[in-house]
């Protein structure tokens, strides 16, 4: 059986992750009571378009035509109540598409002040995601917002609050302390969890390595092994564009036929693929996911067998 060093940084991110495990992210609709409208919208369920891949089944939209036409002073207010002060990741989704801005802003209203970030809504078909950044937040009413649409469409659908247990606003960047179940222990990346995350081998031995890249948007995961020797080997390199890209996983430069299907003739679909990795003592695996998934439900795992 693996085990993990218990360094001063393993305890760190132990009590980061315990912290994370009792306030699980938060997510905020346009269409619940915690979402405040001004000027005028549209909306997919008025209308009769696709609410696929949304949050509850429905997202707003500025529109030039009647009878929502746009003032040009449209904002959206997502409020979350968070039930501790403490670094969360700031996320927020809407409807891509070639129609929509690709100058949207958003304001994050945080302990140090406000934030905000122009966003591209353009990229991608469906649903998904974008970051808007990791911010210190007291307990209580946190919130971020949609200030201008840029000229254009821009979709409101809904905002996330995720605690953080990372080092920076750069990204996640986890060791986590051995879990419960089989006993060993477990790092995982995903669509609620990306960024960066670290595995390390506390004695020779195997870890069993999960890879799934299902995206509605660009997006991409890897795999590096670096030896206590500082040596550094990529052994998996997976990147999509979108659902329909036939792209393959690859592993060690060479192409995994089973880590893409076809589930109708011309659908390729990404299929989960299990690999086992042989490491040394001090030898760490260093994970990376990010992406526009959409609705894609991606994860990158790695735990003791």
């Amino acid at each position: 059986m693996l085990s993990l060093r218990l360094t001063t940084l393993i305890v760190a991110a132990a009590a980061a992750v315990a912290g994370a495990a009792a306030a699980q992210s938060i997510t905020v609709d346009d269409f619940g009571p915690g979402c405040e409208l001004t000027g005028k919208w549209a909306d997919n369920r008025t209308n009769g378009f696709s609410g696929a891949g949304t949050v509850g089944n429905g997202y707003h939209y500025t529109s030039k035509y009647p009878p929502a036409v746009k003032t040009g002073r449209e904002t959206a207010t997502w409020t979350a109540r968070l039930p501790a002060a403490g670094r969360y990741k700031v996320e927020v989704s809407f409807r891509a598409g070639k129609n929509r801005s690709g100058k949207v802003t958003y304001e994050v209203e945080h302990s140090g002040g406000k934030a905000r970030k122009v966003v591209d809504q353009r990229p991608g078909d469906g649903c998904r995601f974008e970051t808007l950044g990791v911010f210190e937040f007291a307990a209580g009413a946190a919130r971020v917002a949609l200030v201008s649409d840029g000229g254009a469409s821009a979709s409101a659908d809904a905002a996330r609050f995720t605690p953080d247990g990372g080092a920076g606003p750069g990204g996640l960047d986890d060791v986590l302390a051995p879990g419960g179940g089989g006993g060993g222990a477990a790092v995982r990346l995903d669509e609620a969890r990306t960024g960066k995350a670290t595995y390390e081998f506390g004695a020779d031995g195997t870890a069993t390595v999960r890879m799934l890249l299902a995206t509605y948007g660009p997006a991409r995961l890897s795999v590096r092994r670096v030896g206590a020797d500082g040596g550094e080997t990529e052994l998996f390199r997976w990147k999509r564009e979108n659902d329909r890209d036939p792209s393959p996983l690859a592993e060690g430069g060479q192409p995994v036929a089973e880590s893409i299907v076809e589930s109708s003739p011309g659908d390729p679909t990404a299929a989960s693929v299990t690999r086992r990795v042989e490491g040394r003592a001090g030898d760490k695996l260093i994970l990376e996911l990010e992406g526009q998934f959409g609705r894609g439900r991606p994860y990158l795992e790695v735990r003791a067998p």
